[in-house]
């Protein structure tokens, strides 16, 4: 498996302020994932992943099963539309009302809490 970020560090900003890169790295090191930092996706192809770093710009070719893409986050609240619809004590946070990074989300979750 590996993992492919324009960043120059997976999860930059979110991880960070959540003290969980150690946990993650050692989590992803231990199961053999590849991270691949600087880097962009320029074509998606069937058995084949095209990427560029973005300095270099050194493209290679990656043979892949499967491709699994992270890019702009929509609010979904399914989840609580159909448990609300049974009058169910719910409260949203996080992606279920808008998109934020996860510091964010554990901070609502955090007061959310607190009002309980």
């Amino acid at each position: 498996m590996e993992i492919v970020t324009p960043f120059p560090k997976l999860g930059l900003i979110q991880l960070d302020l959540t003290l969980q890169w150690p946990y993650l790295m050692s989590r992803l090191h231990s199961a053999s994932v590849r991270i691949t930092s600087d880097t962009i996706v320029e074509a998606i192809e069937v058995g084949t992943v095209k990427v560029t770093h973005v300095y270099s710009r050194e493209s290679r070719t990656i043979a892949v099963d499967h491709v699994v893409i992270i890019s702009a986050r929509i609010p979904n609240d399914e989840l609580y539309q159909a448990l609300a619809a049974h009058s169910l004590d719910l409260h949203r946070i996080g992606d279920c009302l808008s998109p934020l990074d996860i510091g964010n989300a554990i901070r609502e979750g955090y007061e959310v809490g607190l009002a309980l």
